[in-house]
C-alpha cells in the first residue's frame, strides 16, 4: 500500500481578551479560585436572560480583517444541546448557520489556507479530577467566557504546514491584542481534524477529531501519531471510526473519548433570547480604529523608519506591547540612538525580564528610561558595564532618575583628553621596561597599557579614545 495522503482540518478555540464574559458581567480573568467568577446566567438558572458583551463583536471584526475574511453583517446565535456535566444549562449558545465571519485565508510560505468561518460561542466550565478522588469537581469560572472558533477548510496536507498555521494565526491574535495567547490557560487551543487515503481521486476517509490540544509540541505529536494509527488499522484491513480522541501527553498516544456526534444530534436551533448581531456604520469605526497595521507590513516599515533588518523587525513585531515599547524609545532618544535601544531591549533588559519572569508590558523599567540610556552609550558618555549597573539598580528602584543614578554611583566615563593624556604618560612612565619592548617590536604589549589605563580609572577611561590616545603617546620616548 502507498504512503497516506494526509488531510487536516483545524477548529481553533481563541479566548477573547474581554474584562467580561461573553453574556455576563462575570469577570474573564484566569487563575482565581474554584467558582468565584460565576453569576446566576454562567451558573445556567432558569429564567435568567443572556445579554451580549459588545466587545466581542469589535473584536470579531478585528480577527476578519486579520484573516481576510468577510463579515456577516446580519448574524444569530443558536442552541447547541449537549449534555456534560461542566455545561450548566445543557446547551451551548454558539452560532450556526450563519455565523459572524466567514470565507477567509491565512498564507503559509506560497500556500493559501482557506478560512471556512470563524463564530461566537461560550466556553464550558471545567471539570476536575484531584489525584486520589473518585469524584470529579466543577470549576465555572471558565463557562461563559467568549470563544472565537476558527474553522479552517480540509487544506493542510501535512503535520508540518499545520503547525505553521497554528504558529501564524496564534501570532496574529496576540498581535492584534485580541487574545492573550497562553496556550498553557487554555486560551489558544485546538481541534484537528485528521484523515487519510491512498488515492487523491479517492474521497476523503473518515475524519477522526482530535479534540482539546494545548500546546505546538503536542499538537504534532498527537497527528504524527493519528495518522500512524489509521495507516495501521487500513493496512490491516480494518477500517476507521469516525469519533473524538484525547491525546495522552504521557505516552504520546491517542486514545477514544466518545463517537463524534453528527449535527442532527446536536439539535441546533435560534436562540430565543438573543437578538440577532447587525454590524452598524458605528462599531465598525470602532473596530477600525483599533486595528493596527498588520505585521507583514509593519516589519517593512520599522525597517524603513529605524534601520534594523527583516530578522530584527520581525522579533519586534512578536507582540504589538513589545513594537510599542520600541517604537515609544525611540522617539523619545534625543541622538536616534534607534539600534543601540533595540540592542538593549533584546539584552540587557531581556536577561532581567528572563530571569525575573516579567513581560515586556510588567517590568518595571520605563521607554523613556531606555532612551536616556541608549543615548548616553551611544554618545559614549557611559559603557556597556556601566550600562548593566544602571539597569540593575533601576530595576529594583524604578522611581530612580537616570542621571541622579549615574552621577550618586560615579557611572561616567572619562572623555576629557587631558585627564586621559596625563594618565597615560603617567602610566608609560611607570613601566619603562614595558614601553622599551613595545618600541622595540613587541606590538602585544599594546594591551598590557590599554589595561593599566582601565585599572588606574576604575574602568571609566573611554576604551575608543584611551586606544587613540595610547597610539600616539606610546611612539614617544619620554
Amino acid at each position: 500500500m502507498n504512503q497516506p495522503i494526509v488531510t487536516i482540518g483545524l477548529e481553533v478555540h481563541v479566548q477573547l481578551k474581554t474584562k467580561t464574559k461573553l453574556f455576563s458581567a462575570s469577570p474573564a480573568s484566569f487563575g482565581d479560585a474554584p467558582n468565584t467568577n460565576m453569576s446566576i446566567i454562567d451558573m445556567g438558572l432558569p429564567g435568567v436572560l443572556p445579554v451580549l458583551n459588545k466587545e466581542v463583536v469589535i473584536l470579531a471584526i478585528m480577527l476578519s480583517k486579520g484573516i481576510n475574511a468577510k463579515l456577516n453583517d446580519y448574524s444569530v446565535f443558536s442552541r447547541k444541546n449537549y449534555f456534560y456535566p461542566d455545561l450548566p444549562k445543557s446547551y451551548q449558545i454558539t452560532q450556526d448557520k450563519t455565523p459572524i465571519i466567514y470565507d477567509g485565508f491565512l498564507m503559509i510560505d506560497d500556500k493559501k489556507i482557506g478560512i471556512e468561518r470563524a463564530h461566537l460561542e461560550e466556553d464550558a466550565g471545567k471539570s476536575q479530577h484531584p489525584d486520589g478522588s473518585k469524584k470529579s469537581f466543577i470549576d465555572l469560572n471558565r463557562a461563559g467566557q467568549a470563544l472565537l472558533e476558527i474553522v479552517t477548510r480540509p487544506d493542510i496536507t501535512s503535520t508540518g504546514d499545520a503547525l505553521k498555521f497554528l504558529k501564524k494565526l496564534h501570532h496574529l491574535v496576540r498581535y492584534l491584542d485580541i487574545c492573550d495567547g497562553n496556550m498553557q490557560d487554555g486560551s489558544f487551543r485546538c481541534d484537528a481534524n485528521v484523515s487519510i487515503r491512498y488515492d487523491k481521486k479517492d474521497p476523503l476517509g473518515t475524519r477522526v477529531e482530535l479534540k482539546n490540544i494545548n500546546s505546538f509540541k503536542y499538537v504534532e505529536k498527537a497527528i504524527e501519531y493519528e495518522i500512524r494509527r489509521q495507516h495501521l488499522l487500513l493496512t490491516q484491513g480494518q477500517s476507521v471510526t469516525q469519533e473524538t480522541r484525547l491525546f495522552n501527553e504521557s505516552n504520546g498516544k491517542t486514545f477514544s473519548m466518545r463517537k463524534k456526534e453528527n449535527l442532527a444530534d446536536y439539535r441546533y436551533f435560534p436562540e430565543p433570547d438573543l437578538p440577532p448581531i447587525i454590524l452598524s456604520k458605528e462599531i465598525y469605526e470602532l473596530a477600525k480604529k483599533r486595528m493596527p497595521t498588520m505585521p507583514e507590513i509593519r516589519v517593512e516599515e520599522l525597517c524603513k523608519l529605524y534601520g534594523l533588518n527583516i530578522e530584527e523587525a520581525s522579533l519586534l513585531v512578536d507582540t504589538r506591547q513589545l513594537e510599542l515599547f520600541f517604537t515609544n524609545a525611540c522617539q523619545r532618544s534625543k541622538h536616534q540612538s534607534f539600534k543601540t535601544i533595540y540592542n538593549i531591549i533584546f539584552g540587557d533588559l531581556s536577561g532581567y525580564m528572563n530571569k525575573h519572569n516579567q513581560t515586556i508590558t510588567t517590568q518595571p523599567i520605563t521607554s523613556e528610561k531606555i532612551a536616556i540610556m541608549a543615548d548616553k552609550l551611544a554618545q559614549s558618555e557611559i559603557s556597556q558595564p556601566m550600562l548593566k549597573e544602571l539597569i540593575k539598580t533601576i530595576w529594583s528602584a524604578p522611581e530612580l532618575d537616570v542621571d541622579n543614578v549615574i552621577e550618586e554611583k560615579g557611572l561616567k566615563l572619562i572623555n576629557d583628553d587631558e585627564t586621559l593624556i596625563a594618565m597615560i604618560k603617567d602610566i608609560l612612565k611607570k613601566n619603562p621596561q614595558q614601553h622599551e619592548q613595545y618600541l622595540s617590536g613587541k606590538d602585544k604589549l599594546f594591551g598590557f597599557f590599554v589595561g593599566q589605563v582601565m585599572k588606574e580609572s576604575q574602568g571609566k577611561a573611554n576604551p575608543e579614545k584611551t586606544n587613540d590616545l595610547i597610539r600616539k603617546l606610546i611612539k614617544e620616548k619620554l
